[in-house]
């Protein structure tokens, strides 16, 4: 699916849009809960098929974005496509059934994953290896807010950068 524009739109139409209620001659779609972290609104929606009457949930994933001099837009993706966001609160799993795809399986462990590294609790003295950094680890100096220091030299740090905690070359995740 591609990007979807609205022109003049602000983020708060686009939403307001995207939770709304829908229906035609297939089927109606309603919003059961939703969620906006950052740019991306989470969403659990339930379809209703009228031909078979059948009603199936899922998660949905909505990138919000804005156009240059044109407005606010979005760009939807279901968990079976297994979105590269896991910011995804974790109530939304419990309330749609897993579905059978790999991509989707992947998607909700990494969610998992993702919830119970921000959920670690950090202390002082800690030593967290990060990724996606140029240095290799860092020792907590300060929780509120995050810091670290490696080799004399003091980090801002984001829960989202650490790799793995560990105490006295002791891993904890």
């Amino acid at each position: 699916m591609g990007w979807w524009f609205q022109q003049d739109a602000t983020k708060k139409d686009i939403i307001k849009d995207l939770i709304r209620e829908q229906e035609n001659e297939n089927g109606k779609w309603t919003t059961i809960a939703h969620s906006v972290r950052g740019n991306i609104l989470w969403s659990v929606r339930e379809k209703l098929d009228k031909k078979e009457n059948k009603t199936e949930r899922y998660i949905l994933c909505s990138i919000l974005g804005k156009s240059k001099n044109y407005g606010w837009g979005s760009k939807d993706m279901d968990e079976g496509m297994g979105p590269c966001y896991y910011s995804c609160p974790l109530k939304y799993l419990e309330m749609a059934p897993e579905p059978m795809s790999e991509h989707s399986k992947g998607w909700r462990e990494t969610v998992r994953a993702y919830h119970k590294k921000l959920a670690f609790k950090l202390n002082i003295g800690m030593k967290v290896e990060l990724e996606y950094c140029k240095i290799p680890y860092v020792e907590i100096t300060s929780v509120k807010p995050l810091r670290g220091k490696y080799n004399g030299i003091l980090y801002r740090l984001h829960r989202r950068s650490m790799k793995g905690l560990w105490v006295e070359n002791k891993i904890l995740a």
